[in-house]
């Protein structure tokens, strides 16, 4: 039979066994080349007579002929769109009412190939009602199916529709979710649990929801967590670990999954299957690009777990956990990259409130740290693990409990070294670090502040225009030397180095609490040794810098009494008297002797008293 004796016996007017035959041998040539084919028929007019046919009553069997049909002409994308404005959704959506099982396969193959990367078809689908028929199937016939050979293909095809209908598009996965999706997903990985293609097809869907982020919260408390923890021990292929786990990282950005994880014993599955990547490295030269994904993706979600208080309190157990037994015994002592950062950032995460901080200097964990900043000879450190060993440094010395002793432990002698880099990232968590590491420990600040080749650099940093954390942490590490040292020697390193201007500068931040540093520091130089200086506050504009914060109405009244002190320490200076004078900033301080605020009135009055 050729095409066009195929298409003729298509007619509404030819008997059902015709439109039967016709169709059988019409699958026959689209067996042989889709594309081409499909092209012809729609040539030929075959999308008219088709949509006639699907408008009308059939028998079971034609309807599951029609429908294979849709769904082999729809595999060609072009005639995606012709399909939808023929109007083929609506009498396809029907046929999901009916009970035949190859029927709803079909017919689940049709529809779900129409809207494969095809929203108009989407959209069509759902003004048909087609969402609820979908969920509603799930829940009724796929639910209720036995192991039949072709209930399984039919599960799996209803899945895969669900699939394509979804992906995507939150409107349809909202309407989906609302439908009651995700527990019948569950009920099915819970019935179906063996069947390792429902099973996959399954978590393709999940997958889909999950990528945004308002859909996440739908699968907490729904056994969702540990149904997938279950079904990564039953996977060994990495294609199959590899879908898995990209689906389980997407559900545990949520803080909630990432409880119900970590309460499933995600981490102890993880660590399994990586101890045998481990292994594996150890028996070949290199890994594949597959192996190192899974690896990727296992440590990655290990790390988002310890992200939340719950998990990484269970996690950590006061240094009895599995994950910091594992981490210390093997990822930080590994040659492999992605093991020791990953470490690296694990540990920063546990040392995320003081006690655990506390425990885990008690527990020795500073010297596995500083010997992962050694630099190997010939081989240049990964900026990654030098800015996750950093961080972690960071947060443990946080604790006032452990700063004295990270010092004693020779911490900034380790990391210091480390701020000729220009990895900015490197440099924000090094700054930061040393800084807390200084707070309230005048030797640290002297040592260092006393470094000139140190205090230049800092203050180079200060000047960063590419990364606004490090010129913020640059300005907040000199004004910590200067405060925290109250030392002539380290004031005059920081003034000789040029950190003058960028103190000044600082003053001007729009960060209440970089200001106030700054005017600490500023008012701490003043008051020690003006003399030595007045040259800098005058090519910095110190007076102008002054006059700008106190007239600026937005101003916080604590600032403008800092501003006040330093003022008083400055008119100390015949030569900043006369720039004050020059500049009217003795105007400005007197306007505030009327001032509403009594703290600022009274400061005003008596820096008022200076002024000659």
């Amino acid at each position: 039979m050729d095409l066009a004796e195929a298409l003729a016996k298509l007619s509404i007017g030819e008997s059902e066994d015709n439109h039967f035959d016709a169709i059988t041998a019409l699958l026959k040539v689209l067996d042989e080349d889709t594309e081409v084919y499909s092209s012809k028929l729609d040539e030929l007019g075959i999308l008219d007579k088709v949509h006639d046919l699907l408008e009308k009553q059939q028998e079971r069997r034609l309807q599951v002929k029609l429908a294979n049909l849709v769904a082999e002409l729809a595999k060609n994308e072009n005639l995606r769109g012709p399909c939808v404005k023929q109007g083929f959704v609506p009498p396809l959506n029907n046929y999901l009412k009916e009970n035949d099982v190859d029927v709803l396969h079909q017919t689940c193959r049709a529809l779900g190939n129409l809207c494969c990367d095809y929203d108009p078809a989407r959209e069509a689908i759902n003004e048909s009602g087609g969402v609820q028929s979908l969920v509603n199937i799930l829940k009724t016939r796929c639910l209720s199916g036995d192991n039949d050979p072709a209930n399984e293909r039919f599960r799996a095809v209803a899945c895969a529709y669900l699939t394509n209908l979804t992906f995507g598009n939150e409107v349809l996965q909202s309407k989906a979710i609302n439908e009651g999706l995700v527990d019948t997903l569950v009920q099915l990985l819970k019935e179906y649990s063996m069947d390792i293609v429902l099973c996959g097809k399954i978590v393709i869907c999940v997958g889909n929801l999950a990528d945004a982020e308002a859909n996440k919260a739908a699968f907490i408390g729904t056994g969702m967590g540990e149904l997938l923890v279950n079904a990564l021990q039953m996977v060994a292929e990495e294609d199959e670990q590899e879908a898995l786990l990209e689906v389980i990282a997407s559900l545990a950005e949520n803080d909630e999954m990432k409880q119900e994880f970590t309460q499933a014993n995600l981490v102890a599955s993880l660590l399994e299957i990586l101890q045998g990547y481990k292994d594996l490295h150890g028996a070949k030269a290199c890994a594949t690009d597959d192996e190192v994904q899974v690896e990727k993706l296992a440590t990655d979600i290990i790390v988002l777990l310890v992200t939340e208080d719950v998990s990484m309190t269970i996690l950590f157990d006061d240094g009895k956990g599995l994950l910091y037994q594992h981490v210390m015994s093997s990822w930080l002592p590994s040659t492999i990259d992605v093991y020791q950062i990953s470490g690296a950032l694990v540990l920063g995460n546990f040392a995320r409130n003081d006690g655990n901080c506390l425990k885990l200097l008690d527990l020795g964990i500073l010297d596995p740290l500083f010997k992962m900043l050694e630099k190997v000879e010939g081989h240049e450190m990964d900026v990654r693990l030098q800015h996750a060993v950093l961080s972690a440094l960071r947060n443990l010395s946080v604790p006032k409990l452990n700063k004295g002793r990270m010092l004693d432990a020779g911490t900034i002698e380790v990391i210091l070294p480390l701020l000729e880099t220009d990895r900015n990232p490197v440099q924000f968590k090094l700054l930061g670090t040393s800084r807390l590491l200084i707070d309230g420990s005048a030797a640290a600040a002297i040592k260092m502040g006393s470094n000139a080749d140190l205090v230049e650099r800092v203050a180079d940093l200060c000047s960063c225009e590419v990364h606004a954390g490090v010129s913020g942490e640059a300005n907040r590490l000199l004004a910590a030397l200067v405060k925290n040292s109250a030392s002539m020697k380290v004031m005059q390193t920081v003034i000789d180095q040029g950190g003058m201007i960028h103190l000044v500068k600082m003053a001007m931040s729009e960060h209440t609490l970089m200001q106030n540093e700054a005017l600490i520091a500023l008012t701490l130089i003043a008051s020690s040794n003006l003399g030595m200086a007045v040259p800098a506050i005058h090519s910095s504009d110190l007076i102008g810098v002054c006059k700008t914060i106190l007239t600026n109405e937005g101003s916080a009244a604590e600032i403008q009494c800092n501003v006040l002190s330093l003022i008083s320490f400055l008119t100390e200076s015949d030569s900043l008297q006369e720039e004050i004078k020059e500049k009217e900033l003795d105007d400005v301080v007197k306007g505030l002797c009327d001032n509403s605020n009594e703290v600022i009135k009274g400061k005003a009055l008596s820096v008022s008293q200076h002024f000659r």
